[in-house]
Formats: structure tokens, sequence, C-alpha cells
């Protein structure tokens, strides 16, 4: 017989259930994330400018409130509430707070997140220096270099200073007969340019307050003949139009549209190449163009990269084809790109030799520019507190490279900049993907030499003569001494200013190389050549010699960009030294097999670059840009003999995998060039088991397969009479990845390498 449950029973029990479902569900907010203050102080005001983002993860914040201690802390007793900032319909993401009338000093902020059941721990402490800025004045926008004969020439600069109401000169210190500038305006004019090469120079000079600061911009114009590499173009006749909408979101999509035009050639070598591109308007373009046929991409960065008509690559892009006096409808629906999970790195900078915490800024940058990095956690900075410990948030699945140098003008010049893992050279930087949170990443920072010395130059476009912002390192050939100095690089990296300048000082005297590192692509890295666009081997890089008290200026570094797309191939493999591995008495492996930080270029026939990339963790490498035929790969490493090999895809394989290895003075050799003939290693790749079979000396033969890293994984010992010989090996143990089965028996000692693969 079924008992009734009194109705108050069942009143409270629900009431019960919906306490506990409370519980469960409501809590306060998490901590927002991406936590910024910096001095937003002009001649007039004195100002801090915060923002932060809402943490999407967790129960949504109904406001936030701000937090300001004066001086540098992380007492949390000594902070004041100061402000706080509600969450409205209109604004939920990205929220902003100003703290004005400071007097000058030092001043350290935080934020927390609020809603009814709480409040969240706090954001990141910023410590900010609040003063009067000094007076500056820029000349901003970048000029035309090169022109064609026939029509006149026209450049208007635009000027940017703290000085209100100022009164504005311009002038023309250096140009070509018959240029003019106006002395109001700015505006740069030259009504019959003349073919060759000019180099121009305007000057602006702003008063105000009987306060007079100047500033200059610079540039070389080259004026070609019609034809002769000056804009003959066809003429715009028809329109591409249409709207980018991201699916399931009402907010409207920013980026471009560019279109990419098929350049002329066979079937083989065809190569797809960005001609005209349109800004995106409230999720609405339109693209002028001539007749012709296009592929379509847009791009954003609140989206996912797309081809029309929903491809990922080029090679699955349709056509579009346009006539004149036509418009064409093309719209996209795209996928609109999360917010990344985010996740704190945490470490200390530490002078070298007393360990002593110091005052620094670490930056944190993605080492590879892809469509799938935010665009505003491509490159991460953060300042250390007093005790040399900072903090930072990166993206999770970004690879970063991480650099720490010294803050302030004196520490700076004091101490050598760090890239982790405890290296001067950014090639060889350690990747740093973090999956949750990091702690210990750590840097350790040497002091400077003390010379009298400096190298100093600039990054630039080879067809433009424009600034490209990026890394250079110097390699040190030769001491001062005459010693080799292959077996203990001495390298050191520094980083472009926004105008591509770059100086090195207080080098130890001796001869350098330089190579230079776009901050992006399409630009190709390489070695400073004089005069010349940059080499691909650091054999070809002009040699610099640098005395105690020497001075070497106007060092240009010239890069030629990609620029095209040719297709959906991809190479993939590894680099290694060809030496193996060497081991210690006390059978430890000293050397690592695996060559980082090797410049991998692909070339087409012609010499043009297809595709580029760097070797990285393992020494692995990939080029997803290769062309259908057959290209020359081309392999460099500073204090290795580079190599080549020609590499052919076909529509049946667009996927190839490539080894390279590497020449060092070793005493292991890895002789690839016999596999196939007296010995070979069979299957490559292996799952389960393989055999390795070569011409053996009577005695035992030792085997050991060893990790990228130099661990010994396996070890297998077998006696032999000598002559052709094979032996077994199971590698279903061995993690999946590149290996190296090194084999000793008698006075031979060689090593090849093994993918092992589930």
């Amino acid at each position: 017989m079924r008992t009734r449950v009194p109705f108050h029973r069942q009143l409270v029990a629900a009431l019960i259930l919906l306490a506990s479902s409370v519980a469960t569900w409501a809590a306060a907010p998490n901590a927002p994330v991406e936590f910024e203050a910096e001095n937003a102080s002009n001649l007039t005001t004195t100002k801090v400018a915060l923002s932060w983002f809402a943490n999407r993860a967790g129960d949504a914040a109904t406001s936030f409130d701000v937090y300001r201690a004066e001086g540098e802390t992380e007492d949390l007793s000594l902070f004041d509430k100061i402000g706080s900032v509600d969450v409205t319909p209109n604004n939920s993401l990205r929220f902003s707070y100003y703290d004005m009338g400071l007097e000058p000093g030092v001043y350290t902020y935080f934020v927390k997140a609020v809603n009814a059941d709480g409040e969240s721990d706090r954001t990141r402490i910023r410590v900010v220096r609040v003063g009067t800025p000094e007076p500056k004045v820029f000349i901003v926008g970048q000029p035309n270099k090169v022109h064609v004969v026939g029509s006149a020439y026209y450049y208007m600069p635009r000027l940017e200073t703290n000085l209100p109401d100022g009164n504005v000169e311009w002038s023309l210190v250096q140009g070509p007969d018959g240029m003019t500038i106006n002395a109001t305006t700015g505006k740069v004019s030259w009504d019959v340019p003349v073919e060759g090469r000019h180099e121009i120079k305007i000057k602006v000079t702003v008063s105000a307050g009987g306060v007079s600061i100047s500033a200059t911009q610079a540039w070389v114009l080259e004026v070609k003949k019609e034809g002769n590499g000056g804009d003959d173009r066809p003429k715009a006749c028809a329109a591409i139009y249409g709207t980018v909408t991201i699916d399931g979101s009402d907010r409207p999509a920013e980026g471009k549209i560019t279109a990419w035009l098929l350049k002329e050639g066979d079937n083989s070598n065809a190569a797809w190449r960005p001609v005209f591109s349109a800004v995106l308007r409230q999720g609405t373009y339109v693209l002028e163009l001539p007749a012709g046929t296009y592929k379509l991409r847009a791009e954003g960065p609140g989206f996912y990269a797309e081809w029309h008509e929903n491809a990922a690559e080029v090679a699955d892009a349709a056509n579009v084809t346009i006539e004149c006096d036509t418009r064409t409808e093309v719209n996209f629906t795209v996928e609109g790109r999360p917010q990344p999970k985010v996740w704190v790195v945490r470490g200390r900078v530490t002078d070298e030799t007393t360990g002593e915490g110091l005052k620094a800024v670490v930056v944190f940058e993605a080492r590879e520019r892809d469509d799938n990095t935010p665009e505003n956690f491509r490159r991460r900075v953060a300042e250390t507190n007093a005790e040399g410990y900072y903090e930072i948030e990166v993206a999770e699945g970004v690879n970063y490279i991480a650099l720490a140098k010294a803050g302030g003008r004196d520490n700076f010049e004091k101490y050598l900049p760090e890239f982790w893992e405890e290296t001067g050279d950014a090639t060889l930087a350690t990747s740093i993907n973090a999956t949750a949170d990091v702690d210990g990443i750590n840097f350790t920072l040497g002091l400077r030499p003390t010379y009298e010395n400096r190298l100093a130059g600039q990054l630039l476009n080879d067809s433009t003569g424009a600034a490209i912002v990026g890394k250079v390192t110097a390699y040190a050939l030769v001491t001062k001494e005459g010693k080799d100095e292959q077996h203990k690089v001495k390298v050191v990296t520094v980083e472009t200013n926004n105008d591509g300048g770059f100086v090195f000082e207080n080098l130890e005297p001796g001869t350098y190389i330089l190579f230079g590192h776009p901050g992006e692509r399409p630009f190709v890295p390489g070695w400073y050549v004089e005069g010349e666009v940059v080499a691909h081997a650091w054999k070809n890089a002009t040699q610099l010699t640098v005395e105690s008290t020497s001075s070497i200026d106007g060092i240009e570094i010239r890069f030629k960009a990609v620029g095209e797309i040719r297709g959906k191939g991809r190479l993939r493999g590894w680099v290694f030294n060809r030496g193996g591995s060497i081991r210690k008495d006390d059978g430890k492996v000293e050397a690592n097999t695996a060559v980082n930080g090797a410049l991998v270029v692909a070339l087409d026939a012609q010499g043009n670059v297809v595709d580029w990339t760097m070797s990285a963790g393992e020494g692995n490498f990939q080029l997803t840009n290769m062309m259908l035929g057959t290209s020359t790969v081309v392999v460099d490493r500073f204090g290795f003999e580079g190599t080549s090999q020609s590499v052919t895809l076909d529509a049946e394989n667009v996927d190839v995998d490539v080894n390279f290895g590497l020449n060092a003075t070793t005493s292991v050799e890895v002789p690839i060039d016999l596999v196939g003939t007296t010995m070979n290693l069979y299957p490559n790749p292996a799952s389960a088991t393989t055999k390795i079979s070569f011409v053996s000396q009577p005695g035992t033969i030792t085997v050991e397969i060893l990790s990228m890293t130099g661990t010994v994984l396996s070890t297998t010992s077998t006696p032999s009479l000598g002559g052709e010989t094979s032996v077994d090996l199971n590698v279903s143990s061995i993690p999946s990845g590149m290996t190296m089965v090194r084999v000793s028996n008698g006075t031979t000692t060689f090593a090849l390498p093994l993918s092992v693969v589930r």
C-alpha cells in the first residue's frame, strides 16, 4: 500500500533541494584577467589608466572594485578601495577606470570582481610611476617610397604631440630640386619627379609655453619609369562586396578581406599572391578590382581565418571570376574565436652571481604568428617586483619564447638580457606552452662586459625601404686572441625599436656575424650581407670586426617577403647533429643530437623562397606552404655545415617527411648516406619492432636507443662472429617521437635516426 507524504514534508524537501541547488550553482566570480595599468598623464593632468576583462569562466560579476596603495607593495593591508565599475548590458567584457589628479609618485593597483555571492581573488598587482611627462613630438605615417615618372608626388605627414595648442612649423631639411613642403600643414609636393633614388628628410618644430621641441623623418624615394617597376597594374573596373557574419554571434566582424590573384606559370609552380584588400566595416566590405579570377580570404581578431567558400587552405578555396562593369556578392559565415583559456606563469629574475632579485621586464612572445593565436596574446609583458618576482598571463596552446631584460637604464646597461632557458640566442630559446599555471620560469642575468664599442643599424624591407620590427642576434666567430669559438659560442640578442633600429653595446672584441629575425611573416629571416638581401647560410654572412673602442653604424639588414601562397603541400621532419651522441666516462650522454634554431628554407627552381621555418623543440620543423612539384630545401645552423636536398610533392604525396643531418666536429658518425646499401634500419618509422642490419666485426654488439634529449631508453647487447649481421629491436615500450639508434661494435660506432609511431 502506498503511503501518502504530507504536503508540508514535500515542501520542506523541495526547499532543501532548492537550497542545495542554489549552493551548488551560485558562487562568487573568478578574478578578472588581462589587468593592465599605465601612466596616462599629459602635460596638464596626471592620471592612471586601468583596464581588464571579465573572466568568462565561473559565475558572472555584477561589478568590479578597484584598489590602490601608495608606493610599490604587496601588503594587502595598505590598499584602499578607490572606486567601482558596474557591469551593464552594453558593457560585459572589457572594462576601464581612470584614477585622476594624482600627486607624482609610485602607486600599486589591483581589481576584484564582485557579485551577490561574494568577491573574487585579486588580479595580479600592477605598479605605475606617475609624473608629468616630458614634452614629446612624433611624425607618424609612412610616405610612399616608390614612384613613377610622369605623375606628381605628394606626402601628407601626421603629427602627434602632448604640447597643447602649440605653434607648428614644418621644414624640408633635405630633398631633390623642385620638392617643397607646406610650412603649416607639412604637405610634401614634387610636381615633376625625376628618375633615380632621392634622399628626403623633413622636420617639424612645435613651440608652446616657452618650450620648443622637434622631430624629423627621413626616407629614400625611388622614382622609376613607367613599366620599369612602377605601378602599371590594370585599373579597377569591377567590385566584389558582401558581409562577414560570425556564426552564433551578434557581434559585427572586424578585420579584412584579401583578394589573391593567380600568378602565371605552369600548374606545379602556380602561386597565389595577395593583391587587394578591404577593411571590414560593421561586418561589410567592398573590394574594387580589375577583371580576373581571384580567391578571397577573411581574417580578423575575433574569428578564425577562412577562405571562400568554407575552406581552410588556398588550394581548396573557390575561384571568383569577375568581369568589368559587374558587382559580385560573396558572403562569409565564419567561426568565432572563443576567448582563450588563460594560465598564469610565475618566476623570478636574479643576478647570476649574487642570486639577488632584480627589477626587470619579462616578455613572452609567440614563437610563430598564426591564425590560432589571439592578437592580444601574441606578446605579453610583465614587470618584476623589487624582489625580482613576476607573474604573467598567457593563452593555452601557444608556444612562447620568454625574454628577461633588466629594468631601468642603469640596470639595462649593467646586465645582459637572457632567453629562457639560460641562453642569449633567441633561436635556441626553449618553448613554453602552458596547459596549467606554471611556476619556476626563472632567469639569471649575467653582467655585460665593459667595452666602449657598438654595432648599430636597422631592419628594412628591401623592396620598399620601410622599417621592420624584430630581433638581431650577434654571433662571435673569433675572439681577440684568434681562437676558434665554435665550441663556446658567444651570442647576444637584442630587440629593435619601433623604427627597426638595433644597437649592440659592450661586445667582447672579436669578429661577429649578424642574424636578423623579423617579428612576423611574410619576411624571411637570414644572415646580414652588406649591400644585399640576407643570406640563408651563415658562412655567406659579412664579418664585422669589433675592437674595444670601435663603433660600426649604418648596418642595413634587408629582407624579402614570401608574399605568396603556393598550395597545401606539407613538409615536416627534424634536424639533427650527424655526430649523434657523445658519452662521458660515466656513461651519461653529454651531447644533444637534436639541432634547434636551424633555418629551414624551401626554394623554387628560380631560387624564390616558397616557405621557411626554424627548427624547435627536439629539432622538429614543419613547412605548410609547399607547392606541388620539386623544391630545394636548404638547412643551415651556426656552427654546422649547411645542407640541401631536393623534395618533390605531387597530388598523391602532399605530406612528406624528410630529415636533415648537419655536420659538426664529433666522434660519432651518422652514416645516412649508407642506409639502404651496407646497412639498414627497417621498418622506419616503427611501432612495435624494427631491425638494424650492417657489416659487423667479431665481438660484442651494443645497440642503444636514445631520446633526442640524450636519455638512454633501451640497451641491447649480442655477440657477433663478424660479417652481415641483423639485430632485432623491441620498440613497443619506447615513447613515440624521434629517437637515435646508436651502435657500438669493436672500433665502429655509428648512429641512425628512428621514428617511433603509434
